[in-house]
């Protein structure tokens, strides 16, 4: 009766709170293949793996843009770094130098800080304040909701539109000249 018991509220608790994979796999189902069909499946959780190392420690999306470089270019393909690569380099022409596109680059990410920043830094407080005294994976399964709630079509929309009123459009025809190889565009709405 007692093991009955145990595994009664073994079992409910396991409903009630999904593991951390769980949430990785309902978060890699939100991306693939409604956001992006580029990166596999694998290549998508090995990212969100390394992204939710990062946030602990990157306060801004410039300091999560550079700690994510390495894990994103390790996790690519020669193939894919191929593509990218030449992406990058269109887009540089197109704006007149590499310092031209960090420009642009940054002063995109510097709107999105603006738009987002606030509710970044809520989550990442309530994430700290829900994570004295449980698991690693419980505090994995938190990360995951929270990722949840900003990889999807509609936090995706309101970004790209963000970053969209931020340049010109002649830089917004330009930044999304490729954006077809990279994300499932008829999701979005890329028009100026």
């Amino acid at each position: 009766m007692k093991h009955l018991l145990l595994f009664s509220l073994v079992l409910g608790f396991s409903v009630a709170y999904p593991s951390s994979s769980e949430q990785l796999e309902l978060l890699i189902d939100q991306v693939y293949p409604d956001i992006s069909t580029y990166l596999t499946r694998d290549q998508i959780r090995t990212l969100f793996e390394e992204l939710s190392v990062v946030v602990h420690k990157a306060r801004t999306l410039e300091e999560i843009a550079k700690a994510m470089s390495k894990p994103i270019i390790n996790t690519l393909t020669p193939e894919q770094k191929s593509e990218c690569w030449e992406s990058i380099q269109k887009a540089q022409k197109g704006f007149g130098g590499f310092q031209q596109l960090k420009v642009i680059f940054f002063h995109s990410m510097d709107a999105v800080q603006d738009f987002m920043g606030d509710s970044m830094e809520k989550d990442r407080a309530e994430v700290v304040g829900k994570s004295s005294g449980i698991t690693e994976d419980e505090k994995l399964t938190l990360i995951y909701e929270v990722f949840r709630q900003y990889f999807n079509i509609e936090f995706g929309q309101k970004v790209m539109d963000t970053v969209k009123y931020s340049m010109t459009e002649r830089d917004w025809l330009i930044a999304t000249a490729d954006a077809a190889q990279y994300l499932k565009v008829e999701n979005f709405n890329l028009v100026y």
